[in-house]
């Protein structure tokens, strides 16, 4: 087995790869090109880097056609009807809400926001105020609108990973970033993959045991660690870094 690691959006990322006769300059020229590929996904779609086209469409004037990447409008294409689908549940533009309640690129001091904040920046969101053209142009009919793809670039990159290596004629893959998995084809023993799922416990730990195994092939999974990323307030309430669009 063939594994490296790297970090990639502010998280971890993992490869293996099931195959017994790559060279090491192979493996070199394949770790290279998954690292990349990711670099250009950041690139892209990071709410963190500053030049990144994602934060510069956000500094962006309103109906004001801003081109991007093909991929990057495929993803907030996708991430708009993911909106539609879900009845709003999914939404790209919740970005000043995730930034007020400290789980963006903002800040880490994290607490309840006034209720009078919280209304302000509602009004700033919401995916009737953004669009995306034939020509991969991204435009936005109010001036504040701020779009963060946390919940999908990680899951595109990936899905990116994957196809890399695909490419090369591997067929036996894992990849994921943080709770983003994809696996193809069957793990050093024939089998499928094999993917823990974490217990929710209130004091987690990287060791501690899982709370299921899914057994995998040619498939994804995402999972979400709400007892990772949260909070307690005053009243000892955990609060966590996933948003009902509908009430911020």
């Amino acid at each position: 087995v063939i594994r490296w690691q790297g970090r990639t959006m502010g998280s971890p990322y993992t490869v293996q790869i099931v195959c017994t006769n790559l060279t090491q300059a192979q493996t070199d020229t394949l770790e290279a090109e998954v690292e990349d590929r990711l670099k250009e996904v950041n690139r892209q779609m990071s709410h963190y880097q500053p030049d990144s086209e994602l934060s510069r469409f956000n500094r962006a004037p309103a109906r004001t056609p801003f081109k991007v990447s093909p991929e990057f409008a495929r993803v907030v294409r996708f991430s708009l009807e993911l909106f539609r689908r879900s009845g709003g549940a999914f939404d790209p533009t919740l970005a000043p809400v995730i930034n007020l309640w400290g789980f963006g690129e903002k800040t880490d001091q994290r607490s309840v926001p006034l209720e009078a904040e919280l209304r302000a920046a509602m009004k700033t969101t919401g995916c009737q105020h953004l669009s995306v053209t034939a020509n991969d142009e991204l435009v936005k009919d109010i001036p504040e609108l701020t779009v963060n793809l946390s919940a999908v670039a990680k899951g595109f990159g990936v899905d990116e990973m994957a196809r890399v290596l695909r490419g090369h004629g591997l067929t036996n893959i894992y990849a994921s970033i943080a709770g983003e998995v994809v696996v193809l084809g069957h793990n050093p023993r024939g089998t499928n993959w094999q993917v823990g799922i974490t217990a929710p416990l209130a004091n987690w730990r990287e060791d501690d045991p899982m709370a299921a195994i899914v057994s995998l092939s040619n498939q994804a999974i995402s999972t979400s660690g709400d007892y990772q990323k949260f909070f307690t307030d005053a009243q000892g309430r955990r609060l966590c870094h996933i948003f009902d669009p509908k009430t911020g």
